[in-house]
């Protein structure tokens, strides 16, 4: 089983992708991470990378390239990340939507040294920069809308819910298909 999980920023995908890894026993692959580890090997943080990626593509190739291999040579893995449903076709596509103003706060809340928000009215902010970015790079690199909910199996939205919550809904989803 291959089960990509997508969704906005602080939406709860790397926490729920980890727990569906571990529930399934299933190996966890992060996008974010991958990109996050590009950044640090070009001295920047997630934000100035994403801005040089919407004029360099090959940031993103490399990480197409990266999940497509690991679709075609690998089975039992969950895949947290933007693009995975895209590249991956045999998986179960999972997308969890979330406020922007719930989403933004729970990414603070993380204190990621790349995303550092100093209150909530720049936690927005920097939400909201990062949703356009992608927007414009994925628009511009794949003529696709991430957020267009047909292309997904299940969706969620996880802005009112726990992960405990969000997790038993997706536990149920998985468990019918």
């Amino acid at each position: 089983m291959i089960i990509t999980i997508t969704g906005k920023p602080g939406s709860g995908k790397s926490s729920i992708a980890k727990m569906i890894a571990e529930k399934y026993n299933l190996k966890y692959y992060s996008t974010g991470e991958f990109f996050r580890n590009r950044a640090k090997e070009k001295n920047l943080n997630l934000k100035e990378f994403s801005i040089l990626a919407q004029s360099e593509r090959e940031h993103d190739n490399e990480t197409d390239k990266w999940q497509t291999e690991l679709g075609k040579k690998e089975d039992n893995f969950v895949m947290e990340g933007r693009l995975g449903h895209r590249f991956i076709k045999k998986a179960i596509k999972i997308y969890l939507d979330v406020s922007r103003e719930v989403g933004a706060v729970r990414i603070m809340d993380e204190k990621r040294e790349d995303e550092v928000a100093l209150d909530k009215i720049q936690a927005i902010h920097l939400w909201e920069h990062r949703i356009a970015s992608e927007h414009e790079r994925y628009s511009k690199y794949y003529d696709m809308n991430l957020h267009d909910n047909t292309q997904y199996d299940f969706v969620l939205d996880t802005t009112n819910l726990s992960k405990q919550e969000v997790f038993e809904k997706l536990s149920q989803f998985i468990d019918k298909v």
